[in-house]
């Protein structure tokens, strides 16, 4: 699946867990609780939708793919973001 997460390499996949001093050092530095550290917060695991069409003409991609080929020109919504 392509994702945002893909394209701005949001933190390492494998969700390591903070290890518990840090989560101590977290808790009493900025006040937060232990079921505070449990939410995920923008994990980036949607895939990419953009809702505003392409204003590139038809003709200029197609330009495009003739001159350095099809396979090298994308104009699918993760390739654009």
């Amino acid at each position: 699946m392509n994702t945002y997460r893909d394209i701005f390499k949001w933190g390492d996949k494998r969700e390591t867990p903070i290890d518990l001093g840090t989560q101590k050092i977290i808790i009493d530095s900025f006040g937060f609780t232990e079921s505070d550290l449990q939410q995920k917060h923008l994990i980036g695991n949607s895939p990419v939708k953009i809702d505003i069409k392409s204003k590139i003409d038809q003709k200029i991609i197609d330009q495009f793919k003739h001159i350095v080929g099809e396979e090298n020109v994308k104009i699918d919504d993760y390739s654009r973001a």
